[in-house]
C-alpha cells in the first residue's frame, strides 16, 4: 500500500477530497481519535497521516504513544473531556466501527501482553487499560444520548 500525499499536503495544498469519499474520510477521522485516545498518542498531525491514491488512510509515528502518567490515564486524548481541542472546543470521535467498540471491550492485560510482548512495560499496559475504561463509559454515553445507530455502524 504506497501512499499518495500527506494531510498536510491535502491541508497546504487545497487538495479536494472527492465527494464519494468524504463520509469514509470523515469516519477514519473519528476512527484515528478513539484508537488515539486508546493507546495515549498525543502525537498526532496532518504529517502523520497518510493516504493513499483512493483516500485510505495510513497512520504512521507512534513514537508519543503509551503514556501511562495520571494525565494520560484520568482523560482521553480525544473526546467531549478530551485534552485534545481546536478551537477551544473538544475534538469528538462521532462514530465508530462496532467492531472496534467490540475489540476495545474485549482487550484484558494478557492478549495485550501477548501482542507487545517486551516492548511495552506493565504500566503502560495497564493505563491502555485504564483508556479502555474511559473510552467505553465515553461511548455509552453518545450512545445513550443519541442513539446507537447514531454512533455505531
Amino acid at each position: 500500500m504506497e501512499s499518495e500525499f500527506s494531510g498536510l499536503t491535502v491541508f497546504e495544498k487545497k487538495i479536494g477530497i472527492p465527494r464519494s469519499k468524504f463520509h469514509n474520510k470523515q469516519n477514519m477521522k473519528y476512527l484515528t481519535r478513539a484508537f488515539d485516545s486508546l493507546i495515549g498518542n498525543d502525537d498526532r498531525t496532518q504529517q502523520n497521516i497518510l493516504y493513499t491514491k483512493d483516500w485510505r488512510m495510513i497512520l504512521i509515528d507512534h513514537s508519543r504513544s503509551f503514556r501511562s502518567s495520571k494525565k494520560y490515564t484520568k482523560k482521553l486524548m480525544y473526546g467531549a473531556k478530551g485534552l485534545k481541542k481546536a478551537g477551544g472546543r473538544p475534538m469528538l470521535f462521532k462514530r465508530l466501527p462496532r467492531a472496534f467498540v467490540e475489540k476495545v471491550k474485549a482487550l484484558n492485560y494478557d492478549d495485550i501482553k501477548n501482542a507487545v510482548g517486551p516492548y511495552l512495560k506493565d504500566k503502560e499496559i495497564k493505563a491502555i487499560l485504564l483508556r479502555k475504561e474511559l473510552l467505553l463509559k465515553e461511548i455509552e454515553k453518545m450512545v445513550k444520548e443519541q442513539g446507537e445507530d447514531k454512533v455505531l455502524y
